[in-house]
């Protein structure tokens, strides 16, 4: 009679191999891991300056978007302040991406032509918001590509990597 299964030292070596390539793969799960967070902070900052400016448009009047610690959000500048949408930077456990404007402003403000404007009412100098991993390790010399998102004066919400070769359309 024939037994059929694994012997305890089959068992052993098939533990040991999966173990090995465990160990391999968690770097680059952890890489994948942080550039899945850092595009979806990327991408739900992008969405709400363009739904600002969409809103902006649609009521004829200034809409400023905010960003803070804590997250994002949409109102009217006019009184009374009207809260239009926000969200928290909790959401999709983004919560390991750093995000520096690059122009020393926290919010952008979009009149009823949809155009970015200061707040004295002047026209606004592109903006420039970017998106890193909390270790920097952005391409080209790390594994993770970091993002910027850039307000031109008219107002056009623009995702890209600063990374990307000349020409080619991820390129700032």
């Amino acid at each position: 009679m024939r037994h059929r299964g694994f012997t305890l030292i089959e068992l052993m070596v098939g533990l040991a191999i999966l173990a090995i390539l465990l160990v391999l793969g968690i770097p680059t799960m952890t890489h994948f891991l942080d550039s899945s967070r850092l595009k979806a902070a990327t991408t739900s900052f992008s969405s709400g300056l363009q739904y600002a400016r969409s809103q902006a448009v649609s009521r004829n009047e200034r809409v400023q978007f905010t960003s803070n610690g804590a997250g994002w959000s949409v109102a009217t500048v006019a009184a009374p302040l009207v809260v239009l949408q926000s969200r928290s930077n909790t959401e999709g456990g983004a919560t390991r991406v750093n995000m520096a404007e690059g122009s020393g402003v926290a919010s952008a403000i979009f009149n009823g032509l949809g155009a970015s404007i200061k707040a004295d009412g002047t026209p606004q100098v592109q903006l420039l918001f970017s998106f890193t991993s909390p270790d920097n390790a952005c391409a080209p010399t790390g594994p993770i590509r970091c993002l910027d998102v850039r307000v031109s004066p008219a107002g056009q919400v623009r995702l890209c990597d600063p990374a990307a070769a000349a020409g080619d359309s991820r390129a700032c």
